[in-house]
């Protein structure tokens, strides 16, 4: 975001990945303090293929001209 001049109220779409169900909560919480207020549309799923990790966020911004 920081490299294309955008910040966390640019964000419109998420698509978050996650090891396990469980770790949706614990997620959901944390995602709220970057997006209190209007936060994007968001996809979320679990799946096995993450390695090492237990969370994976692709973020698409807008900002216009």
């Amino acid at each position: 975001l920081r490299s294309a001049n955008c910040g966390y109220t640019d964000v419109v779409k998420s698509m978050v990945w996650l090891k396990s169900r469980e770790d949706f909560p614990g997620f959901n919480t944390v995602y709220g303090e970057y997006f209190p207020e209007g936060p994007p549309t968001r996809s979320a799923l679990v799946s096995d293929f993450l390695v090492d990790i237990r969370v994976e966020i692709e973020c698409i911004a807008y900002k216009p001209d």
